[in-house]
């Protein structure tokens, strides 16, 4: 006879009791509601932080290491009535010294005739500024469309601290989105698969059970990921061990969920 009890666990015991209690994984099964979208916001929440608190990291070393490289070798910029001059001969050249490679051209006579000329990463007309995106394509912002104004050295600093406040903010909302729809795509994937095996031998089960189930058993890996990403150490073939484990909990979850039944 199965257990009789009302729901034991909630959202937030599931981190820790996902590696190995079978009592949890049958009080998915049995008493929680819907399909598990919470619970996988809930993990989604979990895996964004760290990875973006990472990625803030290294994108703030970056800008610590190239700023003081090349706003030194910006010319004050004017930006007046839709038009961009420079207090510099044009074109001006911004090379990363670092890297000794040319970052920026700032070509208010238009000498050269496409972007890809320049050969930058950034290439500045007096209407036009185009960013490269691959070797052969850039993206285009009108200057038309930006208000008056004079970018000095201290403009660019200030930008920067600004930048490096607001990513997190920035970033996180499409992360996470991103992280969630990765995600419950996984437990999906498994919950099919597992649903048609475990209909064969246990026809009453339903998918909103197995999909509850799936999204606990996404957990483990998930926080392996996690804990990899804090020890900042790769976590090798990421995508396939959380598919992996994934299905491997899940037929735990549902050998559980099928003898507490019998």
């Amino acid at each position: 006879m199965g257990l009789e009890m009302g729901k034991q666990f909630n959202i937030f015991h599931a981190p820790l009791l996902s590696f190995f209690s079978r009592v949890l994984y049958i009080d998915v099964a049995k008493n929680w509601r819907g399909y598990g979208i919470t619970y996988i916001l809930f993990l989604s929440l979990m895996f964004t932080t760290p990875e973006i608190i990472k990625f803030q990291a290294q994108i703030e070393e970056v800008l610590d290491m190239t700023a003081p490289i090349i706003i030194p070798q910006v010319p004050t910029i004017y930006i007046k009535s839709g038009r961009l001059s420079i207090d510099k001969p044009s074109p001006h050249e911004i090379y990363n010294t670092k890297t000794n490679t040319l970052f920026a051209v700032i070509d208010t006579n238009n000498t050269y005739k496409t972007p890809n000329e320049s050969k930058a990463i950034i290439y500045i007309t007096d209407t036009k500024i185009f960013f490269k995106n691959s070797p052969e394509d850039y993206s285009q912002l009108d200057i038309k469309n930006l208000e008056d104004m004079t970018i000095t050295h201290s403009t660019l600093y200030r930008w920067v601290d600004v930048f490096k406040k607001v990513f997190f903010y920035i970033v996180f909302p499409f992360f996470y989105l991103f992280t969630f729809l990765y995600l419950i795509s996984q437990v999906l994937f498994c919950s099919m698969l597992m649903f048609i095996f475990a209909k064969k031998s246990m026809p009453e089960i339903s998918f909103a059970q197995i999909m509850r189930m799936g999204a606990i058993a996404l957990t483990p890996p998930v926080i392996l990921n996690i804990i990899h990403t804090i020890l900042g150490i790769e976590f090798m073939y990421g995508g396939l061990i959380i598919l992996i484990f994934g299905m491997g909990y899940l037929y735990f979850g549902y050998r559980a969920f099928a003898e507490d039944k019998a």
